[in-house]
């Protein structure tokens, strides 16, 4: 296992980890951006 594998298993199964928030708070934006994309395209 490579140490950037080493440390994405860290960031995904540690609930405490401050990447596992920048990843939720990452996926709330992206799918906001992606609502307001598909309403204006309407």
């Amino acid at each position: 296992m490579s140490q950037v594998e080493k440390e994405n298993r860290i960031i995904f199964e540690d609930p405490s980890n401050e990447g596992e928030e920048f990843f939720k708070n990452f996926n709330l934006i992206f799918k906001i951006l992606e609502m307001s994309c598909n309403t204006s395209y309407d």
